[in-house]
């Protein structure tokens, strides 16, 4: 469609021109989660897919230009359609699934792992008394930063899990069970009542409502809840120091890891 700047622009841009640099033609890319092929040919990157159907997407770029079809193969060629809302979710992200582990790599090549490790586990327990001083080293594995920094956080009581949906009974419970291991009442924060439940449900932004539910209660005692990656129903939760939110969150983004924090806390 031309003329449309895509949600996936800036991946699709990325993979397109990586490629281009390639010495090597044409270039192939493998998406590890969905198993398929994605190739890069005569300035056409071509998409795959594992639908039953065979279609992929086909994106070209040029003179800053992106264009995106999708095409069903017909037996003696393929059906060429412009793509509609669903299509473009679907090809976003596929996109991203390739797109990012590469940033991530071309990024960590830049960057001493190690020391931004360190920086990081100490802006994490700078400002937390109840962090008994140990070394968590011994967790890093270069290959998994994100479960590196899972196990760190779970080990000093600042994670937990569960679906979204219902972060006012067991989200408050995870987060009083992680205050209580500070010194804070074990039932510090009242479950969400049924009008404030029923008014996050029918938010706009849902995520980020009960984020600032959180926020509004925790805030007080010098805390404050982040839905770190990856992003999903069944989310994982860390538990900050506000005072120390905006450096971890910078940190944690350097080694891969993204999050969302509430509004009231980052501006």
């Amino acid at each position: 469609m031309e003329g449309t700047r895509y949600a996936f622009h800036d991946d699709a841009v990325y993979l397109i021109e990586a490629a281009r640099s390639s010495a090597r033609q044409p270039v192939t890319y493998f998406d590890e989660i969905d198993q398929v092929v994605h190739t890069f040919e005569d300035g056409v990157l071509e998409i795959g897919t594992d639908y039953t159907d065979y279609r992929s997407y086909y994106l070209a770029l040029d003179g800053g230009e992106l264009s995106a079809v999708l095409r069903i193969p017909n037996g003696e060629g393929a059906d060429e359609y412009a793509l509609d809302q669903d299509d473009e979710e679907d090809l976003a992200q596929r996109l991203a699934q390739v797109a990012r582990p590469m940033r991530l790599a071309a990024r960590l090549a830049q960057v001493d792992v190690a020391a931004l490790w360190d920086e990081t586990m100490a802006a994490l327990f700078r400002h937390d008394p109840a962090h008994d001083g140990r070394s968590f080293d011994d967790t890093l594995d270069r290959e998994d930063l994100v479960g590196s920094i899972h196990a760190v956080l779970t080990q000093s009581g600042r994670l937990a899990s569960w679906e979204w949906k219902s972060f006012g009974e067991e989200g408050v419970a995870e987060i009083n069970a992680l205050l209580a291991q500070r010194g804070h009442d074990a039932n510090m924060l009242p479950y969400a009542s049924a009008q404030e439940s029923k008014r996050i449900f029918r938010s706009d932004d849902f995520s980020a409502a009960v984020l600032e539910w959180f926020d509004s209660r925790l805030a007080p005692h010098g805390w404050t809840l982040a839905a770190i990656s990856p992003f999903d129903e069944y989310q994982p939760f860390a538990l900050f120091r506000t005072e120390s939110l905006g450096e971890v969150r910078a940190l944690l983004e350097q080694l891969g890891i993204q999050s969302e924090a509430s509004l009231l806390t980052t501006r």
